[in-house]
């Protein structure tokens, strides 16, 4: 375990910074699991999935969440809510975590694979979706009755 956040209680970090540390340490061993927290648990869980696309991180307010994200999303990092749970709390929240084996379900596997970087193409992945959708227009606006995964990429 490699503890990089902030060292007093009365100074200031910045997530970011302490996030890179982490998940450089992170990338060193990829089979590992990693574990970050901040105030809403938010910065931390955007700064890793942008970090690298090998990372999948998430956000757990209690065991039944930190399990989803093991079992379907197949997380690798872990990002707690620090102002919202009591450290009672996150310790079920990280022994869950990771004790939890992702699911090999054909569904989780074709959902993860999904989870690609767009690389700023979203007109192209609206287009791509459409298509695979029947009555879908095929505009760079998605029909937002038809597809949630549009919409996530479009906005």
């Amino acid at each position: 375990m490699v503890d990089v956040g902030c060292t007093s209680e009365t100074t200031s970090c910045d997530y970011p910074d302490v996030a890179k540390c982490v998940l450089d340490q992170f990338l060193i061993e990829p089979e590992s699991l990693c574990i970050l927290l901040c105030g809403s648990g938010q910065g931390m869980s955007m700064m890793a999935n942008k970090y690298h696309t090998s990372i999948r991180s998430g956000v757990a307010w209690n065991p039944e969440i930190a399990s989803l994200l093991r079992k379907h999303n197949h997380a690798n990092v872990l990002c707690l809510p620090a102002r919202y749970i009591t450290e009672e709390q996150s310790i079920d929240i990280v022994d869950t975590f990771i004790t939890t084996l992702p699911e090999q379900d054909e569904r989780h596997i074709r959902r993860i694979g999904g989870l690609v970087p767009l690389n700023g193409n979203i007109k192209v992945s609206v287009l791509k979706c459409a298509e695979q959708h029947e009555g879908a227009r095929k505009t760079v606006r998605p029909s937002i009755s038809k597809c949630w995964y549009c919409i996530v990429n479009y906005f």
